[in-house]
């Protein structure tokens, strides 16, 4: 067994020394970064910070390239929260924090710090999104994923039983950015990026920031419902929120009434119908109503069947309510 062991670290270290040689160029090839991860995973930490210092000068390049991004997540992983790891990507990533989070590459390795790392070592992330344009960020198609996982990282953070200096630094700033979006609700519930940060703030956020998104989708839950992307948003409450905020929620919107467009009519005599009703019709609002049927209690559950038989002839005419008369026929046999 020593002997094995023994032949084995020399094996190892004839490797590591070959791979230090060759450093970036193996990082970035598609084969070569191959073995520079299984390094990292197998080797032990001396010849981890090894490799390490070979990317020095080089982690923007690397994290924005394809195979070079799989050796910082690798390294990222494996090194164990590594304080020395971390003042490299401070270093070199600082600066450049945008553009990663926009890169299709770099995002991963960011998001890769934060799930990965303590809130002390990817602190420089929370700093660095604090003077960046957070809007744009959130409608961007990779900026919004570095967002939703700085929100989802800060609430397992704020509900840590260890909580250091750098933890409370970590959840004030990531807090203050959700609060800034929050702010922003609108544009973002129609946005087909932004609406998805605001589902993590409304499942992570503060619970002051959870009770200012809940009131915005409570204010305009059926206009919501009827929009590709805010939809998401009233789903999302219906499946985090409370049952007493649900049941306000869908109060909401069986007390409210819609003009509906007919062939044949004129605009002024289009009918008045139950909003639930238009929304069973409607391609994006259906999905809402049936997780209606999932959230609501049995008193408003009944409503609902009595204002869907009154207007089933008219329901019969839509391909996307039909399938929820169905679901309602086989609940009321």
């Amino acid at each position: 067994f020593f002997k094995q062991k023994t032949a084995y670290e020399m094996d190892m270290r004839l490797i590591y020394t070959e791979v230090v040689t060759e450093g970036i160029d193996l990082m970035l090839h598609k084969c070569g970064n191959y073995v520079i991860k299984k390094m990292y995973e197998h080797c032990p930490m001396s010849f981890r910070r090894g490799m390490t210092n070979t990317m020095v000068g080089n982690v923007l390049l690397l994290a924005q390239n394809v195979n070079g991004c799989r050796v910082l997540q690798s390294a990222i992983e494996f090194s164990n929260d590594d304080a020395h790891l971390a003042t490299v990507l401070s270093k070199e990533l600082s600066d450049h924090i945008d553009t990663c989070a926009c890169d299709s590459n770099a995002t991963h390795v960011l998001q890769k710090c934060l799930t990965s790392m303590s809130c002390k070592n990817s602190l420089f992330i929370a700093e660095a999104l604090e003077h960046f344009d957070v809007l744009s960020l959130a409608k961007h198609q990779y900026g919004c994923h570095l967002l939703q996982r700085c929100i989802a990282t800060c609430s397992g953070a704020r509900s840590s039983t260890t909580v250091t200096a750098s933890t409370e630094q970590f959840v004030s700033r990531i807090d203050h950015i959700s609060s800034i979006l929050v702010k922003q609700f609108e544009e973002l519930a129609f946005n087909r990026h932004g609406n998805f940060v605001l589902q993590y703030v409304l499942e992570h956020g503060s619970e002051r920031q959870q009770k200012e998104s809940y009131a915005h989708v409570l204010e305009n839950v059926v206009r919501y419902s009827m929009h590709k992307f805010a939809s998401h948003l009233v789903e999302q409450c219906l499946k985090k929120s409370t049952f007493d905020d649900n049941a306000t929620l869908i109060e909401n919107i069986l007390k409210q009434e819609l003009h509906t467009a007919e062939s044949g009519v004129s605009e002024q005599e289009h009918a008045l119908r139950p909003a639930i009703v238009c929304m069973m019709r409607d391609p994006y609002a259906n999905f809402v109503v049936q997780k209606v049927f999932d959230f609501c209690s049995l008193e408003q559950r009944s409503r609902v069947y009595e204002v869907v038989t009154e207007h089933s002839q008219y329901l019969k005419k839509s391909t996307y309510a039909r399938h929820i008369l169905l679901r309602i026929e086989q609940q009321m046999q």
